[in-house]
């Protein structure tokens, strides 16, 4: 069994958990855009004051009647002429802070239903290619049957470049070494560096390896093209519904779904990686 840091799962996990919550706050971002954020504050107020209510031993109906009382009677009358002006000079002392509202809200309607969905679906992916990295150079730095595998790789491009950045951490630097030689968006490189790590010829099962290529996908086409549809894309996903120059399709149980794919791949991986032997039949070693 290969020695391999816990580390590497641990933050995966991390960034995975703030995926889900991003893409989650979206249906109450949409609702500030649409309403003013209506429903999201009474929901919000529900919850406080069932919550102070039961606090309090009373119904909530008598909280309710009880916080309007205080609230009349706390609440005066404004001297509207006083409060006209410090409006006017509040207005004047944000004047770009305005501008910037502004700003964002000229472009609201791209944000609307899209924006942390599509964020959301960024970090997953980074969150899995961050996980790949780490995960090799912790299997390569304890174990050095699994860095044999690497030979040719190492031995080419490995430099005195990677021991600073790895701040003369030689182990680590040579499992940069290995990370830099495949490239984490394309499935069938990162099939192939870990076939090689571990040993077995099958990363996940090909429903997982479809629906990952169509994450890695939607990923590019956000990252690089704002989340417009151009040729690659609509040639990669196959779908004559999708049209060249409109927004990608893209709504939160999709998302989700592909956030709990991901998870699974980076647990698979991990378990695989783990279970690596010193020995693996058909596994070059140089």
């Amino acid at each position: 069994m290969a020695r391999v840091s816990k580390e590497p799962l641990r933050m995966f996990s991390v960034n995975i958990k703030k995926a889900r919550v991003l893409a989650g706050l979206q249906p109450f971002f949409d609702d500030i855009i649409t309403t003013g954020g209506k429903k999201t504050i009474g929901i919000t107020q529900e919850i406080v004051f069932d919550l102070l209510s039961d606090a309090q031993g009373i119904t909530r109906k008598e909280f309710e009647k009880k916080i309007s009382k205080a609230m009349e009677k706390a609440i005066k009358p404004p001297n509207m002429k006083k409060f006209n002006q410090e409006i006017e000079n509040a207005i004047k002392k944000n004047q770009n802070q305005f501008k910037s509202l502004i700003s964002l809200f000229k472009n609201i309607k791209i944000a609307k239903s899209r924006v942390l969905l599509e964020q959301s679906v960024v970090i997953g992916v980074t969150a899995l290619e961050v996980f790949c990295q780490d995960i090799t150079i912790s299997a390569i730095s304890q174990n050095k049957f699994i860095e044999k595998r690497f030979y040719k790789e190492i031995k080419k491009n490995f430099n005195y470049e990677k021991l600073i950045k790895m701040n003369y951490a030689s182990k680590k630097a040579i499992g940069m070494t290995v990370v830099s030689t495949y490239s984490c968006f394309d499935i069938d490189e990162l099939k192939t560096h870990f076939r090689r790590l571990t040993g077995v010829f099958c990363l996940v099962d090909l429903d997982h390896e479809t629906e990952l290529k169509r994450i890695m996908a939607y990923r590019n086409v956000i990252v690089h093209q704002g989340g417009i549809v151009d040729y690659e894309f609509k040639r990669k996903i196959k779908d004559a519904t999708i049209k060249i120059g409109e927004p990608v399709p893209i709504n939160l149980p999709m998302v989700e779904n592909w956030l709990k794919i991901i998870d699974e791949i980076a647990e698979k991986i991990n378990e695989k990686v783990r279970g690596t032997k010193e020995t693996t039949p058909g596994v070059p070693v140089s």
